[in-house]
């Protein structure tokens, strides 16, 4: 195994420590809405025009963006997919471990698809930013983490596109880190970084999510990425996670593929 590949997975202590930073870094924002509700509204208000509504998600730019972001996130999806069952197919032959590619199928499945569209948007029935009376709607508002009754279906809390963007950028950050040179991923962390943000806040600027719930869905997601990351044992597979690795996969793939072998 080359050395540059001995850094590629966290240790026991580093996963610690950034479980006990999330978990602080949801219990101030969680107090921070908390206390003050009305920040949701004040930031939608900044994309809100009387008598015209969120006037930016009438430009066609800011749809395709969306739509950029939503096939991205089921392409993504569907290429783990792939890479799983053909993991599963070379069976010992494999050199990248199948749970590599399963801890991208599972992280989509359990947070966007379960926890997010199946449980939260279902049953929280929190309304829209364009649905409430301060924005021109008939529904009240309800602050982050209060169960409503003012939506009955697809409703606000959390985000479904914004725990969609969270989770490409998370998958994409375990399996990416090991084959990024050291020098450049403080770049490479930004970009996913700007990558959720410009996703999520797309939603809160045309009226589709208010701020909290963008924000939470994030937090939703990283819980579950960690925990698979340790269920999963990532650690230890992430090593074989090289270049190399891939193409033999790869040719190992075509030979077992092909009608003539």
């Amino acid at each position: 195994m080359p050395a540059t590949r001995i850094d590629a997975g966290m240790g026991g202590a580093q996963q610690t420590r950034l479980t006990l930073s999330l978990t602080a870094a949801l219990a101030l924002s969680q107090a921070l809405f908390a206390a003050a509700p009305w920040i949701d509204l004040w930031v939608s208000a900044l994309f809100y025009r009387p008598g015209i509504g969120f006037p930016l998600g009438r430009l066609p730019l800011m749809e395709a963006l969306r739509q950029v972001y939503w096939t991205g996130s089921y392409v993504v999806f569907l290429g783990l997919c792939l890479a799983l069952a053909a993991s599963l197919l070379l069976g010992r032959a494999r050199q990248v471990p199948a749970r590599i590619w399963g801890f991208g199928v599972l992280g989509f499945l359990i947070g966007p698809a379960l926890l997010v569209n199946a449980l939260f948007k279902a049953h929280w029935g929190r309304a829209r930013p364009w649905q409430v009376t301060e924005f021109g709607g008939a529904a009240q508002f309800t602050p982050a983490w209060q169960i409503s009754d003012a939506c009955h279906r697809n409703c606000s809390f959390v985000s479904g596109e914004a725990a969609g963007a969270a989770m490409v950028a998370l998958v994409a950050c375990v399996l990416l880190w090991p084959l990024v040179a050291r020098r450049r991923r403080p770049a490479f962390a930004a970009g996913l970084g700007l990558f959720f943000a410009l996703g999520a806040g797309l939603r809160v600027a045309v009226g589709g999510h208010f701020l909290s719930d963008v924000v939470f869905a994030g937090f939703l997601d990283a819980y579950v990425a960690l925990a698979l990351y340790r269920l999963l044992r990532l650690r230890t597979a992430l090593p074989h996670l090289t270049a190399a690795a891939l193409r033999a996969d790869l040719r190992a793939l075509a030979r077992r593929l092909s009608p003539f072998r």
